[in-house]
């Protein structure tokens, strides 16, 4: 199977408390970062506020 082209690359800092958790998490579930976070922001729920809906009318 052939992996998509990454189109953009972002850096992103995190403290030291998160990378242990990530690090964690992904030694466990035998993952890697970049799939994990790309899964968290897959599963984001992104709502918008009625009083920025009505604004950009």
């Amino acid at each position: 199977m052939k992996r998509k082209l990454i189109e953009k690359r972002i850096t992103v800092g995190f403290s030291q408390s998160e990378i242990e958790q990530l690090d964690t998490y992904c030694k466990l579930a035998g993952r890697t970062y970049t799939d994990v976070i790309r899964e968290c922001i897959r599963n984001l729920v992104i709502t918008s506020p009625k009083s920025s809906v009505n604004k950009a009318k």
